[in-house]
């Protein structure tokens, strides 16, 4: 996702504003500094997104979070939206009006007023039957392009099983089911970048034969860099 106004280290959520530092974190350009959003041993913060209303979203290993914007600049505590099953890895979030796409590892939820609403919210499952292989080896980014379309980023699932460099040549053999009607539609390949269309739930190989893409964004020629 492009135009992070947060960013990931370690076990912190951080952002970058005018003049100062962190005690760890040294940066090149010292009219910035680094301000401590949240901290927690148990979490790992991985993705994050904003909607032009300054709401902070952000995904964890298992939790999705909200940060409410106060007046100063800052953020209210976090307040947990959903939690998703162990290790679901929540790689990616996108704004799309008052709906909050997630990717996990394995699948793509929508969640239904997500943004705004702050209770009782049920994630819809679009996109899902990738089998589970590494943990950081599936579903990653998630970026729309110029048409609504959403494209969606997944690295090789299984490439412990070829790590042997005499045998570089793979393919993997799998059905996504798409949609709410879960429609079938086969994969044969590696690591891909996936077209998503809203309008009619149908998914297409966008690009294939890579290794594991993990962010995506367009440039403002709309040209896809993974």
């Amino acid at each position: 996702m492009i135009h992070r106004l947060s960013y990931f280290l370690s076990f912190c959520l951080l952002a970058l504003t005018a003049s100062g530092e962190v005690p760890g974190i040294h940066l090149a350009d010292k009219t910035l500094k680094v301000e401590l959003i949240d901290s927690d041993a148990k979490e790992f913060f991985i993705s994050q997104t904003m909607d032009l209303s300054g709401r902070l979203f952000v995904g964890c290993r298992e939790a999705l979070y909200v940060y409410e914007p106060t007046a100063d600049g800052g953020f209210e505590p976090r307040r947990e939206l959903y939690r998703f099953p162990k290790d679901s890895w929540l790689y990616d979030l996108e704004v799309y009006g008052n709906d909050l796409f997630v990717l996990t590892n394995t699948a793509l939820y929508r969640m239904r007023d997500a943004v705004t609403r702050r209770k009782n919210l049920k994630p819809e499952k679009l996109l899902w039957g990738k089998p589970q292989g590494h943990f950081h080896q599936g579903l990653h980014g998630m970026e729309f392009g110029p048409t609504g379309d959403l494209f969606l980023s997944m690295g090789d699932p299984q490439p412990h099983m070829h790590w042997d460099r005499s045998r570089p040549d793979h393919l993997w053999h799998w059905v996504f089911y798409v949609g709410p009607d879960n429609k079938e539609v086969p994969y044969t390949g590696v690591g891909a970048v996936f077209r998503y269309r809203l309008e009619d739930h149908s998914l297409t190989v966008h690009a294939s034969g890579l290794r594991n893409s993990c962010g995506i964004s367009f440039d403002p020629n709309w040209r896809l860099f993974a």
